[in-house]
């Protein structure tokens, strides 16, 4: 696993720059500059791309790199679980790209989940602090320092409820580090208020697996497919996610949630 300028890159058994640049490049600097902090909609945008490079129609000015990252399947055979799924009704080049794409979504969404969560953390701890030391709190602060650079979107979307522009809430951060009171004081009841605004930091985040499916199924348009007689679902994505994560009782169920959940939040904004 590759992390780089912000992006969560999973390579696979492969050249590192090859696939590294071109995917960070193409799905992280182009995609992500149209689709904003929107996934699916980034994933969209990927998926059209590569058919329209299947298609040899692709004229955006990040033709070069994918051309890259297009170049390395080349001549490459189908071998892990969702390449050989993806084959059945894609172009073999074209089902490791879209594999690839999903694997890198999915390691990307919990990355973020996991930032996000941290920043939730370390404001919490900031908020317990009513009654501590300049001393005490700026501990929590530089905690809180590291948790703003790791999850800038989130504590954009926080700081805009409160009323605070990011960089302010930084500048506070930096002062409170140095045990400034003042700047203590003020960061505390800042915190107290971006509380309601971010996840509670005890609910648990799923798997990379959960969340690569969801973006598998919702990109692909299938459903499980329940066995009542063997208890457990046997559709063809299923036994793929369950074969490439080695989870051999994946259930679908959770990403389905996740999916409903993030196309929810896509229509709200």
């Amino acid at each position: 696993m590759s992390e780089e300028g912000g992006a969560i890159v999973l390579l696979p058994n492969c050249d590192r720059y090859a696939v590294d640049q071109a995917v960070r490049r193409a799905a992280w600097e182009f995609l992500f500059e149209r689709g904003g902090d929107d996934l699916l909609n980034g994933l969209l945008v990927l998926t059209q791309a590569l058919d329209a490079f299947a298609m040899r129609f692709v004229t955006h000015p990040f033709t070069t790199q994918l051309r890259t990252f297009a170049s390395f399947f080349e001549g490459k055979e189908p071998s892990r679980p969702y390449d050989v799924l993806l084959a059945k009704t894609h172009e073999p080049q074209q089902a490791m790209m879209r594999a690839h794409c999903y694997r890198y979504f999915g390691a990307k969404y919990v990355s973020a989940a996991e930032a996000e969560r941290e920043l939730a953390s370390a404001v919490y701890a900031v908020a317990r602090t009513k009654k501590q030391t300049p001393v005490k709190l700026a501990d929590c602060a530089k905690r809180l320092e590291a948790a703003l650079s790791a999850a800038p979107l989130a504590a954009e979307a926080a700081c805009e409820k409160v009323g605070i522009v990011q960089e302010e809430l930084r500048e506070l951060v930096s002062r409170a580090v140095i045990q400034d009171p003042k700047s203590c004081a003020d960061l505390y009841l800042t915190c107290v208020k971006m509380k309601p605004y971010l996840r509670n930091p005890k609910i648990r985040i799923v798997g990379v697996e959960t969340a690569t499916h969801a973006f598998l199924i919702d990109e692909e348009g299938t459903k499980g497919s329940w066995n009542s007689r063997d208890s457990r679902y046997t559709d063809a994505f299923t036994r793929a996610t369950a074969e490439e994560f080695q989870k051999p009782q994946f259930s679908p169920k959770p990403a389905r949630i996740l999916l409903k959940k993030l196309k929810g939040a896509s229509h709200a904004r």
